[in-house]
């Protein structure tokens, strides 16, 4: 018996486990054999027999005195590919791995292949072959779809016949406060409806439990009924998802939880959204199952000021709003910004944004996303009903002067600066920008570019370009490594890093040299209304 009494051909399972492991990650070396039985929670001589099974298998390359290196590509038994079919096939896996393609979509047709790769139509059949073989995709009909044939259901209908063999996983929160906390802001938003819709394409039952001992009624809490919940769960148990707040990180109910969760014996998946416990990961808790899921730290700022640069930007504004001004993701974004513009010689100016129209406007549960707009609407009423008889074109300069006045710190920075561009620090605040500056008669991006963050879902109608904080991607990877279908790529340590992109809807172009050319450029204030005499300071 191997690994002990009771427990025949551990060293199998183990290399199963290994061989899974090393298709999700991106290393080409294996780390030595002491390390691994520790991570693996084996004896040495069992982790050995492990490595040498895979090593007959042709999956990795074992030498005496030299690093175990891992076979990225195929068997060298067989006869060798092709180039052109083995960069296909390297083509779409890298694709599937790191989730361009993703599990259930339909690949686009054999032809798109034969015209991006210019490669044959046989070359291409043969790659999707071999792809299908390895199981990361599947024939439905005509198509090839990514992702194994999926299981059959025993549901009847919407309701499943057995609820008992239904599988579940775990959502892991703090506190039950967290979760409104998740859904109102949009980046962990996308993360949560990617990883729901996911879960819920594959019959999996997510089961929301709190990490506070605080009693809740209907939800687990606490460490011990967390346990209990996965005991009650039974064999259909399919791991945990944990989520992490940056205050939570450093205290030692995080550790404890993971500790708790990583004894089932089932992947458990921990979000460091903010990067605030690198440390805590395969290295501090010794198990292969754990995945640290992580946004990208100051890559999103860095693409922003990059993409700037190369289109000869070399002025720029950033606005620190005052709703934001204390938030801690908004003093990282700021120091991000200063330090990228240096290196790529781009001039950041954080410019206060003070005015009290913002905390007026704030985006909440009673307020619709174009409250901006509302009250531009209802100044610019305001105005014609009480300047009868006046020219239209009277009524709009009165009209432009008003909210000039109302939000200064823009006024200041498009009509009296140098600067080329604006960043916003989210899509709410670009889109109540892009509305300022379409009253004021400033085109985008012809005299003015302006870019984003977030990618908010709920103002993707807004042409404005934004970057993508990739957090949808990382519940895309945390789905599929509960229902383990695919393989999703880590490190060695089981790091999954977000990938953000910039995703461009038009709003940046080549910047226009000098001052906006316009009335609003002179220093001497717009005539008012009578009424409105002695009333032209912004409002605060």
């Amino acid at each position: 018996m191997a690994g002990g009494p009771g427990r025949p051909n551990l060293y199998e399972e183990i290399s199963r486990r290994l061989l899974a492991d090393i298709g999700r990650s991106s290393a080409d070396e294996l780390a030595p054999i002491r390390t691994l039985a520790r991570e693996y929670g084996v004896a040495v001589v069992t982790m050995a027999k492990a490595v040498n099974a895979l090593a007959e298998q042709g999956v990795i390359d074992v030498h005496q005195g030299r690093r175990v290196r891992i076979r990225r590509s195929h068997d060298p038994g067989p006869p060798r590919l092709p180039a052109s079919t083995g960069r296909v096939l390297e083509k779409i896996r890298s694709g599937i791995l790191q989730g361009w393609f993703r599990a259930g979509q339909v690949l686009p047709k054999i032809k798109f292949f034969t015209i991006s790769e210019r490669a044959s139509t046989a070359t291409v059949s043969e790659a999707l072959s071999m792809l299908a073989h390895e199981g990361l995709i599947h024939k439905q009909a005509r198509r090839w779809v990514v992702g194994p044939v999926p299981p059959s259901s025993n549901a009847i209908g919407p309701v499943r016949a057995d609820p008992s063999l239904r599988p579940a996983a775990l959502l892991v929160l703090p506190s039950v406060e967290t979760w409104s906390s998740l859904c109102i802001h949009s980046h962990s938003r996308q993360f949560l409806e990617t990883l729901g819709s996911e879960l819920d394409r594959y019959d999996v039952l997510p089961i929301t439990c709190v990490i506070d001992p605080t009693p809740v009624v209907a939800i687990p809490s606490g460490i011990q009924a967390i346990a209990e919940r996965v005991r009650s769960i039974g064999p259909t148990y399919q791991g945990a998802v944990v989520i992490g707040e940056p205050a939570l990180a450093i205290e030692p109910h995080l550790r404890e939880c993971l500790h708790a969760l990583l004894r089932f014996r089932k992947p458990v998946v921990w979000i460091d959204r903010e990067v605030k416990a690198p440390h805590l990961d395969r290295r501090e808790f010794h198990s292969s199952l754990l995945y640290r899921l992580s946004g990208r730290g100051p890559e999103t700022e860095k693409i922003a000021v990059e993409t700037l640069a190369a289109l000869g930007h070399r002025q720029v504004a950033y606005f620190d709003n005052v709703l934001y001004r204390d938030e801690q993701w908004n003093r990282d974004r700021i120091a991000a910004l200063t330090q990228e513009g240096r290196r790529c010689s781009l001039d950041v100016a954080v410019v206060p944004q003070n005015e009290g129209l913002w905390n007026r406007i704030r985006r909440d549960d009673t307020l619709d996303k174009p409250a901006f707009f509302r009250y531009c609407l209802s100044q610019h009423a305001s105005l014609q009903k009480r300047g009868k008889g006046i020219a239209a074109p009277r009524i709009q300069s009165m009209y432009r002067t008003r909210l000039s006045n109302t939000v200064p710190s823009l006024t200041s920075v498009v009509f009296h600066s140098f600067a080329t561009a604006l960043i916003a620090p989210n899509d709410w605040l670009a889109s109540a920008y892009a509305i300022w500056l379409a009253q004021m008669g400033v085109a985008v991006p012809a005299r003015l570019s302006l870019l984003s963050f977030d990618n908010d879902v709920a103002l993707r109608h807004y042409p404005i370009s934004t970057v993508d904080l990739g957090l949808g991607h990382l519940g895309y990877c945390a789905a599929h490594i509960l229902v383990g279908d695919i393989p999703i790529r880590s490190d060695r340590y089981g790091n999954i890093v977000a990938l953000p992109r910039l995703v461009d809807r038009g709003s940046l172009a080549k910047p226009r040299r000098g001052k906006i050319n316009t009335a609003l450029t002179t220093r001497r204030p717009q005539a008012l209304l009578p009424r409105d005499r002695g009333k032209s300071r912004p409002i605060s």
